[in-house]
């Protein structure tokens, strides 16, 4: 062997350090520290501005190879007038070195918040939270569908799994402490905060505006209570009835269980109980504003003002086009009752509503609407 060789194989083997060596202790060193936390520090930094020295307790999850998930969620136990649990997500925006093709926007420009009122003697985390944070991202990971400020939720069933809470929906806004868009390394970056509210309050938020009805509701932070009774009054009904006569609906688009339309001999609209009163509302506050309204299930069906009842065969489903006189007529006739329903103005045309089952996770029947 040549006395170089040799003398730089004794080097290795005692672990001299040689440019070499040198070069592939820094490798090594990158590969055991990974990338740079740029993304996640920047959220760390962010809480800690609120919260001071609280340190918050942390829940990690292991994704397998080539699997989306959230990298952890913290949560800051809260104490003061209004105690809670705050929880903020991690892995919806970009945590470390930059990956995606947009620079102006962190991953999907969000991480999810929640603020959970909690219960006096309460010393832990309610694991049932974790889990439906981790639903809620395992969602957008899968569709790519992402929740927006403004945005709402029928979770068909509590909010809590296996418990008896009247919070079967949530809706999204910016994070009450957290209420801008922030600049991280890696892009835009918001906070939507999630808040748990009742089937009723649902339909206000659908009839009218996400943001105006829960601020009426009066919830402190935005914090979801998990024992509580719906905040619906006659007082806010009124209310919730002018904003829609005065502003309209700002819903476009409505998901339902069932939306059906049979066209063999006359035409027959089957309709899910649960979501005729949305309907209801929404044919005043969208379609009598001269607004489309989109209804989405096993397809997609639209609904627009004109000047006389039609109906036009799409690709994607159908546009249906009602005068005024008939969408008031529909609007008024339509509820959550299982029922057929024979229109005066617009013959040919009937609705029939059908009961809507809700389910739990494991498709368990647990309430049935109609």
């Amino acid at each position: 062997m040549p006395e170089k060789d040799k003398e730089s194989d004794i080097l290795k083997k005692n672990n001299v350090n040689t440019p070499e060596n040198e070069d592939r202790e820094e490798e090594a060193a990158e590969e055991e520290t990974g990338p740079e936390p740029l993304g996640w520090d920047f959220i760390d930094g962010i809480f800690k501005k609120i919260y001071k020295n609280t340190e918050p307790l942390h829940y990690g999850n292991i994704s397998p190879f080539g699997e989306k998930k959230l990298k952890g969620i913290s949560v800051y136990d809260v104490k003061g007038k209004n105690p809670h649990w705050h929880f903020v997500t991690y892995g919806l925006s970009e945590l470390y070195e930059k990956e995606s093709a947009n620079p102006e926007k962190s991953g999907y420009g969000i991480e999810l918040t929640f603020r959970l009122a909690k219960e006096e003697s309460e010393t832990e985390v309610p694991n049932w939270a974790i889990n439906f944070l981790n639903n809620l991202a395992n969602y957008i990971f899968k569709t790519g569908n992402v929740f927006n400020e403004g945005h709402y939720l029928n979770t068909n069933g509590p909010i809590a799994a296996n418990s008896n809470t009247n919070l079967k929906a949530v809706v999204f806004f910016r994070d009450a402490e957290l209420n801008k868009v922030y600049k991280s390394p890696n892009g835009s970056l918001k906070f939507l905060q999630i808040t748990g509210i009742t089937h009723d309050e649902l339909e206000a938020v659908i009839a009218w505006n996400t943001e105006k009805v829960t601020e009426l509701l009066g919830l402190p932070l935005n914090i979801t209570y998990l024992n509580r009774d719906s905040r619906i009054t006659e007082e806010i009904l009124e209310k919730v009835e002018l904003g829609i006569e005065t502003d309209g609906s700002s819903t476009r688009f409505l998901y339902v269980d069932k939306a059906e339309l049979e066209t063999e001999f006359r035409y027959i609209f089957r309709l899910g109980a649960l979501g005729a009163v949305s309907l209801s509302n929404l044919l005043r506050g969208v379609v009598l504003k001269s607004k489309v309204l989109t209804l989405y299930s096993k397809y997609k069906i639209t609904f627009q003002m004109s000047f006389e009842n039609r109906i036009e065969e799409k690709e994607y489903g159908y546009d249906i086009y009602f005068t005024k006189e008939t969408a008031v007529e529909i609007a008024d006739k339509i509820g959550p009752k299982a029922e057929m329903i024979i229109l005066e103005s617009f013959e040919g045309f009937d609705l029939i509503i059908e009961k809507s089952y809700i389910r739990d996770r494991y498709g368990k029947i647990v309430e049935v609407v109609g």
